[in-house]
């Protein structure tokens, strides 16, 4: 007696959990039609102006669901709230969510049309200012109309007596009868945020960081025309996971002006302010094209830079306070790492599509960085790499136009074989140009004869390359541009004298979860694809490097706009950017990014983009690459016709299907405590 009136309890108990649950979904819910048709991916659904009426309309992409009346038992007094589960039933519980496509024509379409025609063709004057009414008969047929729905899932209750959501449906019977409604406010928030909400709970191995918050992003909003969905009183809040936008890849698409930068600041402030709150360390790296981020602008009346403790900007912006210790310039002192310094150079030349000579792609064709990893017992190649970084400091200063002394890297056994050199040089450490000069024209005019202490030929490799540019001659003597070709690229606007390159503190900070930004307002083109490529190269290898040595390493996420120029389809695979969206995700790099344009974004990289945000697009090509994935094909018409900012279909990685959503407008945290220099504004 007492086990059976124990499993008694238990099954109450079971059956109070599966109304609540299901109740969640179901609250107030209001009875709009019934499935005429159904197969596994449609349905049809038989609706009328009455039943619209009560439901405030049935908009466009809206959202319905389904059930069976054995279980889900609608009181039909009122039509519309009163919605109850029949825990008797033997029926199992589900509910089949549904998506409005499109019109169905009924069958007797063309009756009740030819109907409507005749009558406004018989039409009197009087009746045409007293009103027109159709006869009780006709009036209750034409009200008729048909529905096609797509199926996006169903909620049922598994193994476990747990409420689940699967992404199709399972069986349907020809005969079964089910009744169709449109959910409320509150069973709406309840079914769009459903897989988030349950995700956010789960810390899979894949993920291994769990940032446990649900992130208010917007509201449900169907169509541009609000004017019946005003009517609810209230919206259903859509929320997004933190956790969905770590090692994952996010793009935002859209028009100019339609919120994609509003959507990519929520973004950064959500992310880091749930990393903080869980003790996470989250690096955010935004390459700033147009100043969105770092500049207070008069829509926003904040910027990221002010609402983010641990910002760190980097700018070529003369305006800014590089004084402070969290703003630094771009620039750096290009004579202290020549690598670095070869790596610009040799990136704006081949930017600018010069024509190049034999000589100029011998200069390109220099690995400065192999000259600072020099074995120091090697003797004969410590002299060399002296040479070799003496004669390009040389060449920078004539470049630069600066007037800086050029260490000492011959010895008196190479001076002494050139004529009219002064023995007061042989000993010098340093020389000033003009006497460095006046040594390279020497060496070059005995070029095959002069020898190094160590017997071997002094004028070869890249000694010989750096002293031709050097005096501007070949190896046969011919004049040639030598570094005339580097004036063209305008090394100035990277120099500034004793400081030190920034690369180091990028991945410093990162390791400590900051976020950095980027101005790239300041550059040309050229600069702006070299740095963010250059900084990118260097998370990703250093990423790698951790990977490989099976150490953890840091989450990163990185912001691009005009993705089409770094990641589009004519890109080399082993590119730096396509090579991050295909692989970062295996290194910890998340990225996002944005574009007007999704044709230009290569395939492999759009196949594996987790989440989606895209408001208007007005052209056909750009709309039919969206359509072509997950469910946007049912958003065709709306993503090409409503223009309103921040309106977008979303789908992010813990939800199944695209929700459409009116993105909230991002909110600065206020200007107290700004950053000293931060927040220039235009």
């Amino acid at each position: 007696m007492q086990n059976s009136f124990t499993n008694i309890i238990q099954q109450m108990s079971e059956k109070s959990i599966i109304v609540q649950e299901i109740e969640s979904i179901v609250q107030n819910a209001r009875f709009v039609g019934f499935a005429v048709d159904v197969t596994y991916s449609t349905f049809t659904v038989l609706t009328n102006d009455a039943w619209k009426e009560r439901a405030n309309g049935i908009p466009h992409n809206s959202f319905l669901f389904a059930a069976s009346p054995n279980w889900l038992k609608p009181t039909f007094d009122n039509l519309s709230h009163q919605l109850k589960v029949n825990v008797t039933s033997d029926e199992d519980p589900e509910i089949i969510l549904l998506r409005v496509t499109e019109e169905y024509e009924l069958p007797s379409k063309d009756i009740w049309l030819a109907t409507k025609i005749d009558k406004f063709k018989s039409l009197e004057t009087k009746e045409l200012h007293d009103g027109v009414i159709f006869d009780e008969l006709s009036r209750n047929e034409i009200q008729y109309a048909g529905l096609k729905c797509r199926v996006l899932g169903t909620f049922y209750f598994d193994e476990y007596g747990s409420l689940t959501f699967g992404s199709d449906l399972e069986n349907y019977y020809g005969a079964k009868i089910l009744y169709v409604y449109k959910p409320s406010v509150e069973g709406l928030e309840n079914i769009v945020n459903f897989e988030t909400r349950k995700k956010i709970q789960e810390v899979s191995a894949e993920t291994r960081i769990n940032l446990s918050d649900l992130v208010p992003f917007g509201h449900v909003r169907y169509t541009s025309t609000q004017r019946l969905q005003k009517k609810e009183g209230k919206s259903a809040q859509v929320y997004i996971n933190p956790n969905d936008f770590l090692a994952r890849r996010t793009a935002l698409f859209g028009m100019t002006r339609t919120g994609k930068s509003n959507t990519v600041k929520i973004l950064i402030k959500s992310i880091k302010e749930a990393a903080q709150k869980h003790g996470k360390k989250v690096a955010q790296v935004i390459f700033d094209v147009n100043g969105e981020y770092i500049y207070i602008n008069p829509q926003d009346k904040g910027a990221i830079s002010t609402d983010i403790d641990d910002c760190f900007i980097l700018t070529f912006n003369p305006n800014i306070n590089t004084g402070n210790n969290s703003i630094r310039s771009l620039q750096f002192d290009l004579f202290k790492d020549l690598g670095i310094t070869h790596e610009l150079a040799v990136s704006l030349l081949r930017s600018q599509g010069i024509s190049t000579s034999t000589d100029l792609e011998a200069f390109l064709g220099i690995d400065m960085y192999a000259y600072y990893n020099i074995d120091s017992n090697d003797y004969a190649e410590v002299k060399r790499s002296e040479r070799i970084k003496a004669l390009y400091k040389y060449i920078l200063a004539k470049v630069l136009g600066i007037d800086t002394p050029i260490p000492n890297p011959f010895g008196a056994t190479i001076l002494k074989q050139l004529d009219g050199i002064e023995p007061s040089l042989y000993k010098k450490t340093t020389f000033t140009i003009e006497e460095f000069e006046l040594i390279l024209n020497k060496i070059h005019d005995r070029r095959n004869e002069i020898k190094t202490s160590t017997g071997n030929q002094l004028y070869r490799e890249d000694f010989e390359t750096l002293l031709n540019f050097a005096v501007k001659k070949n190896s046969q003597g011919k004049s040639i541009v030598g570094y005339g070709h580097l004036r063209r690229i305008h090394l100035e606007r990277f120099h500034l004298s004793d400081a030190d390159t920034y690369f180091d503190e990028i991945l410093k900070k990162i390791k400590n979860g900051e976020t950095i930004l980027i101005d790239m307002v300041y550059g040309s083109e050229e600069i702006r694809k070299l740095l963010s490529t250059k900084i990118a190269t260097l998370i990703f290898s250093e990423n790698q490097k951790l990977f490989t040595e099976a150490k953890e390493p840091p989450y990163v996420i990185l912001y691009i706009e005009e993705a089409h120029n770094l990641i589009g389809k004519d890109m080399e695979p082993t590119d730096i950017w396509p090579r991050i969206a295909k692989e970062g995700a295996e290194y910890n790099i998340g990225l996002v990014y944005s574009t007007q344009e999704p044709s230009t974004i290569n395939r492999n990289i759009l196949a594996n983009t987790e989440n989606w945000f895209v408001t208007h697009l007005n052209n056909e090509d750009e709309v039919k690459t969206v359509i072509r994935y997950y469910d946007f094909a049912d958003f065709k018409e709306s993503i090409t016709v409503a223009k309103d900012k921040g309106f977008a279909r979303v789908k992010t990685f813990s939800s199944n299907f695209v929700c459409p959503v009116q993105i909230s407008l991002y909110q600065p945290s206020g200007i107290q405590g700004r950053k000293e220099g931060a927040g220039v504004q235009y």
